[in-house]
Parts: structure tokens; sequence; C-alpha cells
């Protein structure tokens, strides 16, 4: 009996979401500076803006955000594609000297893989690139 080929599986179409804003609890805010903190499940995003009425000039933050991994990295994505047509449209975006983010040969990981220190290298030669 010769082999029947399968006929090729299709994919479920995606369903359209709505999306709406909750009238009580929306919030449209302002941030300049961003932080971020990892862990196994997601990644806390925390925004701030920068207050500099008083000495030392401080970071006053103002809203986290929990974002789950595969969240994170549509966002890398939608901000990346976002980033290009803006540029596109607009011009390079400058970036000061006074706060490029260090390069990650200077920084230490504590016991990374050689793989993991050259894509770390990498994602950093990229982002300069695109200056």
């Amino acid at each position: 009996m010769a082999d029947q080929e399968q006929p090729e599986q299709q994919k479920p179409p995606i369903p359209q979401v709505e999306n709406v804003r909750d009238p009580e609890d929306f919030a449209a805010l302002y941030a300049n500076n961003v932080q971020g903190e990892a862990s196994v499940w997601d990644m806390k995003v925390i925004f701030g803006i920068l207050d500099q009425s008083s000495q030392p000039n401080k970071v006053v933050q103002h809203t986290s955000i929990n974002l789950p991994w595969i969240q994170i990295k549509l966002l890398a994505y939608l901000m990346r594609a976002n980033l290009a047509f803006h540029e596109a449209q607009n011009g390079k975006v400058f970036i000061p000297a006074s706060i490029l983010p260090p390069n990650p040969e200077t920084l230490d990981f504590g016991k990374i893989t050689p793989e993991l220190r050259e894509s770390l290298n990498k994602i950093y030669a990229d982002f300069l690139a695109t200056l």
C-alpha cells in the first residue's frame, strides 16, 4: 500500500479580540525612566520620572507592570517595529553618550555560557549599529 500524503493541517483562525478601555481604571502616564526586575515567570517593568527639583536628583517611580515572557518577546518586536517606522519618518533617535547602556563585556554576569555572552554582545552591537 503506497503512502498517502496527508493534507496539510490547517491552522485554526485567530479569534478577533476587541480592545476596550476600562473607563474607571485606565490610566495614561508619562515615564522617562524604566527599570526591570526579572523572575522565572515574568518581568516587572517599573516606570518613573526624573525629579530634578531637589538635590540629589531622584527618579520617582509611579507604576509597575508584570509581563509574562511571551508578552515581553512580543513587546520587543512591537517596539522595534514602531521605532523603525518612527525613524523612517523622522530620522534617527539620538541617544546621548551619558545614558548609553554599558557594554556587556564590562558587566559581571557571574557564570554564563559562551553562547549567552556572544548573544549579549551581538544584541549590544546591533543596538549600537542603530545609532
